[in-house]
């Protein structure tokens, strides 16, 4: 039985890939990673650094990973999880991935864009996060959800936005198949298009119609790639 270990996106929960299970072949299964701070693990202290993260989720995968062919999947800054994830499994001489699935997640840039919008006000910051597309427009108006879920969101981007890019990529020796949405404003296309340079194996492109959260919208047909891809 394959397994394919899920990340999600910024503010996300291992929620977001659940009604995945039923969409999945019977020779694969699915399994949501769910971090600190959110769902199941709400009452734990966020992350400090990306590289704890990336320990943390090392750690509850590795005895799952040493006996069966696996892959991994990320979307947004699960994608970047992802990336550091597979340089940990490789730095730690683990059994490496079958196949990695970089959704809605560019390269990582070695220059970092000017500003970082963690640290701005409430209501700076929460436009931005909806500018992006993909959260409700209740999350404006609701009090209760904003103390719930802005200071996951803050920390989420604090990890992102402070981690720092080493010149020296990592080139991975899986395939990889790389999936966006033609109207994502939050990722350039040569960030999109450049993750060919990051494998020695194959890398595939799908393109979807939608912005930065397509994933909400194509449960059916990503699930269904996945199924084909690691048939």
């Amino acid at each position: 039985m394959k397994k394919i270990f899920c990340l999600p996106y910024a503010g996300g929960s291992s929620a977001i890939y659940y009604k995945w299970r039923r969409l999945m072949s019977d020779s694969l299964t699915i399994h949501p990673i769910e971090l600190k701070g959110r769902g199941t693990r709400i009452n734990e202290d966020f992350y400090e650094h990306i590289d704890e993260a990336v320990n943390d989720i090392y750690d509850l995968i590795k005895d799952q990973i040493r006996e069966c062919d696996y892959a991994l999947f990320g979307h947004s800054m699960g994608g970047r999880l992802v990336y550091k994830l597979y340089s940990k499994i490789a730095e730690m001489q683990q059994k490496k991935p079958n196949h990695i699935f970089f959704s809605g997640c560019g390269i990582p840039k070695t220059k970092k864009a000017e500003g970082m919008i963690h640290a701005l006000p409430d209501n700076l910051f929460l436009q931005r996060i909806m500018d992006m597309g993909g959260t409700s427009e209740e999350l404006l108006h609701n009090k209760e959800l904003q103390q719930l879920y802005l200071p996951i969101l803050r920390s989420d981007f604090k990890m992102l936005e402070e981690d720092v890019i080493s010149e020296n990529k990592t080139v991975m020796d899986c395939d990889i198949t790389v999936l966006h949405g033609n109207n994502d404003k939050t990722i350039s296309s040569d960030l999109i298009c450049n993750w060919g340079h990051y494998t020695l194996g194959k890398c595939n492109f799908y393109t979807f119609e939608g912005n930065h959260f397509f994933i909400h919208q194509f449960s059916n047909e990503i699930t269904d790639i996945i199924n084909k891809t690691l048939r």
